[in-house]
């Protein structure tokens, strides 16, 4: 030999360490259909780069109020990520918030709400299977398909039913009263 090592006696480098996954979420936090309805149409409203590329995800943290943070990026994950920065750098606390998201409602994007303290979250779209598996294991209630007309929920128990906009419940929940 030559006296080079092969790739496989070359020492690796160290992964760091995965991040511990958040504890579940207690809040009491309970909006209504029409509030959930309410902040997704407002966040479509503010998404200047969606409207000219059609490319573009927005995120927003809101309140029964309104939205209190809108963020943009390629990224559905960026996006939420610019939404905690912002919050940090403006005083705006993310715990007991929406988060209400023009894209897909994925196990990633749920462990960033769940460390942002965020209990409920909504998209225009779908989450998937392990977001929704998540979720329940995790106390975050998840919309999906928002419309102004309806919804779907998907898990938790953070949404008031009985109002007048239709909401769907889609599967087995845990810790549902009705």
């Amino acid at each position: 030999m030559d006296g080079r090592t092969s790739s496989s006696e070359r020492p690796r480098p160290a992964l760091p360490p995965r991040p511990p996954r958040p504890e579940p979420l207690h809040s009491t936090l309970r909006v209504t259909p029409a509030v959930v309805s309410a902040r997704i149409a407002e966040l479509a409203e503010a998404s200047v780069h969606y409207k000219v590329s059609r490319g573009i995800h927005s995120a927003a943290l809101c309140d029964e109020r309104g939205l209190l943070l809108v963020t943009e990026d390629v990224a559905r994950r960026n996006a939420l990520d610019k939404l905690k920065g912002r919050g940090l750098l403006e005083g705006i606390p993310t715990e007991d918030r929406l988060l209400v998201s023009s894209g897909r409602i994925s196990s990633e994007l749920l462990l960033r709400a769940a460390r942002m303290g965020v209990p409920f979250v909504a998209s225009r779209t779908s989450p998937t299977d392990m977001a929704i598996a998540l979720a329940e294991a995790l106390n975050i209630t998840v919309c999906g398909y928002v419309r102004p007309d309806g919804l779907n929920l998907y898990a938790g128990d953070g949404l008031i039913l009985g109002s007048r906009l239709y909401a769907t419940v889609i599967g087995e929940t845990t810790g549902r009263s009705r």
